[in-house]
């Protein structure tokens, strides 16, 4: 019975499957004729644990373009018998499609991860970056290479990518970067510019036990049932070896929570700022990129804050071969979500996509994936594929203005001013299902929110119900004016549809310290350039008992609003569950609105070209 529902669950949600009629995606026909593990040697001695997959040749001394990925979380898993026979990691099966299609394969674990000896004093640090320059060489140097190379990873190990292309080397031809990050501080450590505790705690975990090469410390001994390790020796001399220069590695908890601002100098003398991708990538005078390979960037609506990370990308680099999808899913495409309240097995072949683009780009096969849009972005609510060359695509503003009553109208306020209070409570919590915690999740457990259960521990205005059905394609933004009985204060703002039938389901929401949002600071900036807020100097302890005005950007999302339901717009001072709270007795928000303080919800709704 389970499986038939299952079955048919699936059946209403196939809309995720791609734009493109096609036949299924078959094998081309070549088989892996060679898999070497083996330790190169850097320049400084440091020993980097490096595998290549070779296919079969077919001709005289036949040569292939090459992937080349580097890794955070173990080039290989070896699982043991009998499990072995059946089970492959999502990487391996992607190796099999790449050698299919006539690419050679190379991945190494990262200095100071996997089977690689060394330590870290960061993420993506100056000795990793330098590394992967020396294995590129060393790709060049091999018989079996045709000298073009496409860069690949998902989360970490795309952004690993990232960093190489901006090289320039000539030998790199693409760059494949899926739900990975664009700025360190405000797309992953510090939202809004709050500490995403529950993630820098539960990476940190599960980093000490990926480089302890004790994965039980974090998924418990059942772990040891399934899986031997990552080391393709079994040298025990060896493996106290790394595991003692694993040992030096930081512990980016510790030092996040010594961390308020981006320029905050961490114990190893870096701050998140230097060790952002964002930070390399921008030409520090026209905002541009120095980078000229093309680039894919793809993310999901429910992938933390990478959807602005994958958008910034499209928006910052300057040359014009970069390619965008947003899709319905969390971190790694694991779940599709159709009305983020339930979760389904996505069926977007994000491996055909992936070929398509290095096909293109590296072999020269003229497959149409130049003549498309750059951006295709998926609908929730109508469930489509739309395609644009623009982020957002064309829209116009619905100003949605606060009333009495807790109500949100077309028109402003008719009374000067009005004021509601709000008392935060401090038990306010998003709930496991949560799109903050598809950011950790590797055991891909499905997510979902109860917004029924949140709302009622918020402070919440609605609208009445839409007369036509409308998109909401780019970030919603919140225009308030606010009194609050501390120097210090965060809001958590969320946005729900609010069905004819009494169903809520959520849309998106947005973090802020208000220390950051205040206005006019915020007017100085495009809404999208997040990377130039959050430094010390942009830091400003509200004055207690004055009213200020603040500008919350909502996280970008493409959502259909039909015809007779309403919005609901909550707001709350903590998410407890992820974000480090406020120290202390909850604040007291006052929020004016009227026609002195037109506090407001601008909403950007998708204009139709066709």
């Amino acid at each position: 019975m389970e499986l038939w529902i299952n079955w048919k669950d699936n059946l209403n949600h196939l809309r995720d499957t791609h734009w493109i009629k096609r036949d299924k995606f078959s094998l081309k026909g070549r088989r892996l004729d060679e898999k070497v593990s083996i330790l190169l040697k850097m320049q400084d001695g440091v020993d980097i644990g490096l595998t290549y997959h070779i296919p079969e040749k077919l001709y005289k001394n036949e040569t292939f373009p090459v992937i080349f990925h580097q890794t955070r979380y173990y080039r290989n898993i070896y699982f043991r018998f009998p499990f072995n026979l059946f089970l492959k990691t999502d990487t391996e099966n992607l190796i099999n499609k790449f050698i299919s299609n006539g690419y050679a394969f190379v991945s190494i674990d990262v200095r100071g991860s996997g089977e690689s000896l060394g330590n870290r004093k960061s993420e993506w640090s100056e000795e990793e970056r330098r590394d992967a320059l020396e294995v590129l060489e060393w790709i060049l140097r091999q018989k079996w290479c045709d000298g073009k190379i496409g860069l690949y990873g998902i989360s970490y190990d795309g952004t690993a990518g990232e960093f190489l292309s901006i090289s320039n080397h000539k030998s790199i031809k693409a760059v494949v970067s899926f739900f990975s990050v664009f700025d360190v501080f405000s797309d992953i450590g510090f939202p809004g510019g709050i500490h995403f505790s529950w993630f820098t705690k539960n990476w940190s975990k599960i980093n000490d036990s990926l480089d302890s090469l004790n994965l039980s410390k974090y998924f418990g001994k059942w772990i040891n049932l399934f899986i031997k390790g990552c080391l393709n020796s079994q040298d025990k001399d060896y493996k106290l070896k790394i595991i003692n220069s694993h040992k030096e590695n930081w512990d980016i908890n510790i030092n996040a929570l010594k961390i308020k601002f981006r320029d905050t100098i961490t114990e190893y003398g870096i701050s998140l700022q230097e060790l952002s991708i964002h930070n390399f990538i921008l030409n520090k005078k026209d905002k541009k990129s120095t980078a000229k390979i093309p680039l894919y960037a793809l993310s999901g609506w429910w992938d933390g804050s990478y959807s602005r990370s994958a958008i910034s990308k499209f928006k910052y680099y300057s040359n014009y071969n970069v390619k965008l999808t947003l899709g319905p899913w969390d971190h790694g495409g694991h779940n599709y979500i159709g009305d983020y309240k339930n979760s389904y097995k996505p069926l977007f072949d994000f491996q055909f996509e992936i070929l398509r683009f290095f096909d293109f780009y590296i072999k020269g096969i003229q497959n149409g994936i130049n003549l498309e849009e750059s951006i295709h972005y998926f609908t929730i609510g109508n469930d489509k594929w739309k395609s644009s060359n623009h982020w957002p695509p064309l829209k116009k503003d619905l100003e949605l203005y606060i009333h009495p009553e807790k109500l949100l109208f077309l028109y402003k306020p008719i009374q000067d001013e009005s004021m509601n209070e709000i008392r935060p409570d401090n038990t306010h919590s998003t709930g496991k299902g949560a799109r903050w915690n598809s950011m950790l999740n590797p055991l891909n457990r499905k997510i979902g929110y109860n917004r029924k259960k949140s709302i009622t521990k918020s402070f919440s205005y609605k609208t009445l119900p839409f007369q036509e059905n409308s998109d909401i394609s780019g970030n919603p933004e919140l225009i308030i004016f606010l009194r609050s009985s501390l120097p210090e204060g965060d809001l958590f703002v969320y946005l729900d549809e609010f069905t004819s039938e009494g169903k809520i389901n959520y849309i998106t929401e947005g973090i802020g310290k208000i220390n950051y949002l205040l206005n006019p600071q915020n007017k100085k900036t495009k809404n999208d350039k997040y990377y130039e807020n959050f430094f010390k100097d942009n830091y400003k302890e509200i004055e207690v008992g004055k009213i200020v005005e603040l500008k919350l950007i909502l996280l970008p999302i493409s959502y259909t609003i039909p015809k007779g339901s309403s919005l609901i717009l909550s707001i709350a001072g903590y998410d407890i569950e992820y974000f480090e709270p406020l120290k202390g007795d909850p604040p007291v928000y006052d929020i004016f609105f009227g026609k002195k303080y037109p506090s407001r919800l601008i909403l950007p709704v998708e204009v139709d070209t066709k």
